[in-house]
């Protein structure tokens, strides 16, 4: 008499997957994809090596080196993007090319600058050592006849105030008719755009906090408000100095805004030109 076994349990998985197509789902094919997906990674990889001035082809350690020393501007650069590739700074890139009359308008296919490698090094010791020599920027275009006369300034005389350029984003500290430092700065935006003609300081603050829809921003360091609620102040939350970014204020970096806290004392005029 045959012996009579009871029938083996079937699972979920081999009651619908035959043994031989297991074996293949379970081996063959994870192999087969991860293989795929190394081979389309590799070929990624090697296109974005293959697009000169992209990150990749820079490499993270050698960009500043890699840099051309004169850089073709492509669709959508700036010269602060410029100049974070290349590993120098945006006031030395204005200062490195003259030719820019306003930082803030920079055409694709333009020419700019990069200051060599051995240069920006000198520089950076220069700037370390003597800090306040560089905070003057290159050629910045100098207030005309009409506007001294719409400011109230004597030329020839000695009075402190403030000159702000809202087309070319920057800010010179004036006594009489001779420029005293120049800084650039960040303006309005177009929904939001700077006042202009001609006020004055009427307070001033060590630190503020400013708040309006939307935005709340605690101890603003260096505040001086000449209409209303636009003022005059540092700048902790970006650094994009040179392109329009304020609701209607005029940022300028901590170190700079200090200086001229330091300068101008309440009623001392700011004439804003667009």
């Amino acid at each position: 008499m045959n012996a009579w076994f009871p029938p083996r349990p079937i699972t979920r998985c081999q009651e619908h997957t035959p043994a031989v197509f297991r074996a293949r789902s379970s081996a063959g094919r994870p192999r087969r994809t991860a293989l795929w997906l190394k081979t389309a990674l590799l070929v990624i990889l090697a296109a974005f090596l293959a697009v000169p001035g992209s990150a990749l082809a820079r490499g993270s350690g050698q960009e500043n080196e890699e840099c051309p020393r004169s850089y073709r501007v492509q669709r959508g650069d700036t010269l602060t993007k410029i100049a974070k590739r290349c590993g120098t700074s945006l006031q030395e890139l204005i200062q490195f090319n003259p030719q820019i009359a306003n930082p803030n308008r920079i055409f694709t296919g333009a020419r700019v600058l990069i200051p060599p490698p051995e240069e920006r090094r000198r520089r950076a010791d220069q700037v370390q050592d003597n800090p306040e020599d560089f905070t003057i920027l290159a050629n910045p275009a100098p207030p005309s006849r009409d506007d001294f006369e719409r400011a109230g300034i004597d030329p020839d005389g000695d009075e402190k105030w403030i000159f702000i350029d809202l087309s070319e984003q920057i800010l010179t500290a004036y006594r009489g008719g001779d420029a005293v430092k120049t800084f650039l700065v960040s303006t309005g935006r177009r929904g939001t755009p700077t006042v202009t003609g001609r006020f004055e300081i009427y307070v001033k603050y060590r630190t503020d906090d400013m708040r309006g829809p939307g935005y709340f921003l605690k101890d603003v360091p260096y505040t001086m408000y000449f209409h209303g609620a636009y003022g005059i102040h540092g700048t902790y939350w970006h650094d994009n100095f040179g392109v329009p970014m304020s609701r209607g204020c005029v940022n300028m970096k901590t170190e700079d805004a200090r200086w001229l806290y330091s300068f101008a004392a309440i009623g001392t005029t700011v004439y804003v030109r667009k």
